[in-house]
């Protein structure tokens, strides 16, 4: 706690004072800081530091977690749980909801925060588990500790557990993509392609390199047009576009890219760029049935 002393005057004077300045003895109980959690930066997802945690170090993905969730509140009031409730889970996995499954990628062991689930999109905090339904009024806050974690480290597993842990990611980021929890899912795609670069993912020399190198490329290939695929469904259509454009430099008439590109196009408005990307890719799968739809539109 600390204190000091503010002298105020004209507008800044207390209501009803009726001398020309005041002086006022301010006390600091807490300072509590506030995070944006949301992938977009929008505000859907907050954090509120009640208590800092013991170290700076946080979970990642595939770290095992056990989290105290002390109590549920929704918009109207409404208690959604109303004791501490323990809850264990693999990060990353889609076992809670979306909006734990972001806090404590942000979280300190020992750390309490209440977050806040403020989008319209209820599938960031909807968990039956927990007895949290579809029509909760939102907002819905989370008080919560970071009780403990297990770290995982993908830099200690062996080449070829790399890339079976990698496949495995990718699997589960298509699980949730299909579900409609396609932050979740941008966010394994973006790391993933991040562990690519970071452990040289499956590029290393020894037994059987070309093989893994080729896994390694397919995976990566598959998580770069699944990211476009997921900021398509976010409506980011401009960085939806520019990634499809940098992976067609590289890949000259993917046709995925070409659909998603056009797809981009569309949706920015660049009607002539998607006209052009969707009569390529029918030159080259003339039989695309998505292909011909995009263009009848």
């Amino acid at each position: 706690c600390s204190s000091d002393l503010v002298t105020c005057t004209g507008k800044w004077l207390p209501e009803g004072s009726t001398s020309p300045q005041a002086v006022l003895s301010v006390e600091v109980h807490e300072i509590r800081k506030t995070f944006d959690l949301s992938p977009q930066q929008d505000k859907s997802l907050l954090k509120k530091q009640l208590q800092v945690g013991e170290s700076w170090e946080q979970p990642e993905d595939s770290s095992k977690i056990d989290v105290s969730i002390e109590k549920v509140l929704a918009g109207d009031g409404s208690v959604l749980v109303s004791s501490p409730v323990d809850v264990s889970f693999i990060a990353g996995r889609g076992e809670v909801c979306d909006a734990l499954e972001f806090a404590v990628r942000s979280m300190c062991k020992g750390e309490r925060v209440v977050v806040t689930a403020t989008s319209a999109s209820y599938i960031l905090c909807q968990d039956l588990r927990l007895g949290i339904s579809p029509t909760a009024v939102l907002p819905v806050a989370f008080h919560l500790r970071l009780c403990e974690f297990e770290p995982f480290e993908a830099a200690r597993l062996g080449e070829e557990e790399r890339l079976s842990w990698a496949q495995e990611r990718k699997d589960v980021a298509g699980r949730l993509f299909k579900e409609g929890r396609v932050m979740l899912a941008a966010r394994h795609y973006h790391n993933l392609l991040g562990y690519f670069v970071g452990l040289d993912l499956g590029m290393r020399d020894g037994e059987h390199a070309e093989a893994r190198r080729a896994k390694a490329r397919e995976i990566k290939q598959a998580c770069r047009l699944n990211s476009i695929a997921c900021l398509l469904k976010l409506e980011d259509f401009t960085k939806a576009r520019d990634a499809a454009t940098q992976f067609l430099n590289e890949h000259p008439g993917n046709p995925k890219a070409l659909y998603r590109r056009a797809s981009a196009a569309l949706g920015l408005g660049e009607f002539d760029d998607a006209v052009r990307d969707l009569r390529r890719l029918l030159e080259l799968e003339p039989g695309s049935a998505e292909g011909r739809r995009l263009l009848a539109e």
